[in-house]
Parts: C-alpha cells; structure tokens; sequence
C-alpha cells in the first residue's frame, strides 16, 4: 500500500483532477477514479470567471475538483479492495457508503482512499473507487473538531450521508509546507453509483475550516497564527464565491 502512495510526487496544492486512475492531470492534480459526463442536475457547480451581477473574479487558490466520481463494479487492476472490517459505514438512502482510508504517508501527508457502496446490511461495497489526495495542510490547520479528519458525514441532515475528500492548496506557487492550507470538497450521492460535487456544501464546509483557521493555538507552537489567517481569508474568499475555480489553482 505504501508503494502506492509514495509513488507520486510531493506537490504543495493537490486537487481533485479529471484524469482517468492511470493518467496524470495538470500540475497540481490528484490520482483518481474515471471520471463520466457531468449530469446537468451538478449541484452549484459554477466555475465561470465572473460573478451573477456580471464582475470578474479573481482566481482562487484552491483548484477546481473533478466534478463527479464514478464507481466501478467489483475488482480493479488499479484499486485494491480493503479487507472486510476495514471500511467505516453511513447510511445512504437504500445504500450504504463505505470507506477506506489508508494514510497519512510520507511528508506530503499522502492518503489512499476508497469509496464504495452497496445494498443496506452489506459486509463490502459492490461498486468501489478509489484515489489519492494529500492532507499536506494539516501542518498549519492542527486542529479540527477535536477529531480526526471525517472523510464522510450527513452535512445536510437530509438521513444520507456525503463524502468528504480533504485536500490541499498553496497560497502561491511552489510554496513550502508551511504555506500549504487544507481545504475539503463534499460530494453527494447522485444515481448509478456516482457521486457528483457540491459546491455549496463545500463552501460551508471552507467557512468551518476557516473558523479553525481563525482559532489560535496554543501559545509557542507553530505555525504562526498570521499565516493561518491568511488561509482562513482564503477559504472565507471561496465560502463567498468570491473567487474562480480554475485547473491551475494558486494565481
């Protein structure tokens, strides 16, 4: 498993690409499931340069997510399936998700994840994915809910829960670790087993990450609360729709 993680490049501000599991996006992308055609029902899925009252935008930091996430139906050359037992579980209307996560590893804090569903009262997903993200931002978020990252939850309160993929952005171009913030896109279950992106759960979940951000550490650890300001401003941008999504990210 660790070969597989280590076996992509260290990048300050990963994102969720487009490109099939065996190809590799543009120069901040993240390894993942095939992608398909976008449904026209996307959720707020608005990555056009300029705001609803017709002004530009600036770009964000963050780069855009792949907008869907399709599963596959039993084994995949390029996706080992976890072990029984090894999945946490969220109902999903009549399905149940499932997920897998395999990390963090090396210094880019990397992580293999695997995303499934099947049927209610399954021991294992029938249709899984899965990809690789970085939680590199960690280093300068330390604190989140008391908790450890959740990779799924009911956002919404709607009975169904939503997955969560944490992922990493820079606040400028090859910037060290410690320039490096986290960031979470959300996804919800859409129809034969695709998970599509929500923007405005995303946002929600940017303002809350914002708000850690916001929150200072205890007095002498790193990193120094001037620089998570700046990460919570960035977030706050995105939270607003204040800034376009874009495959390059950091401006």
């Amino acid at each position: 498993m660790h070969t597989v993680v280590h076996a992509f490049l260290i990048a300050l501000a990963l994102s969720l690409s487009t490109a099939a599991v065996s190809a590799t996006s543009d120069n901040h992308g993240l390894h993942g499931p095939r992608t398909g055609p976008a449904s026209p029902a996307l959720h707020n899925y608005d990555l056009a340069g300029t705001s609803r009252d017709g002004t530009a935008r600036p770009r964000c930091h963050m780069a855009k997510p792949r907008p869907i996430i399709q599963l596959d139906e039993g084994s995949s050359d390029t996706c080992e399936t976890p072990p029984t037992g090894k999945w946490t579980k969220a109902p999903l209307g009549a399905l149940d998700l499932f997920v897998n996560s395999n990390g963090p590893g090396g210094s880019g804090r990397y992580w293999l994840i695997t995303i499934g569903v099947a049927k209610r009262n399954q021991p294992a997903p029938t249709h899984h994915s899965c990809l690789t993200t970085s939680t590199l931002g960690w280093r300068t978020l330390r604190k989140y809910k008391n908790g450890p990252l959740p990779w799924h939850g009911d956002l919404d309160n709607d009975g169904k829960a939503e997955l969560i993929i944490w992922n990493s952005f820079g606040l400028r171009k090859e910037a060290p670790y410690t320039e490096s913030g986290l960031m979470a896109w959300v996804y919800r279950y859409a129809a034969e087993y695709t998970f599509e992106i929500d923007l405005r759960l995303s946002r929600r979940m940017a303002r809350e990450i914002a708000n850690a951000y916001r929150t200072p550490l205890d007095p002498g650890k790193s990193p120094r609360q001037d620089i998570r300001i700046q990460f919570a401003r960035t977030l706050e941008t995105f939270s607003k729709d204040h800034c376009v999504l874009n495959s390059g990210g950091t401006p």
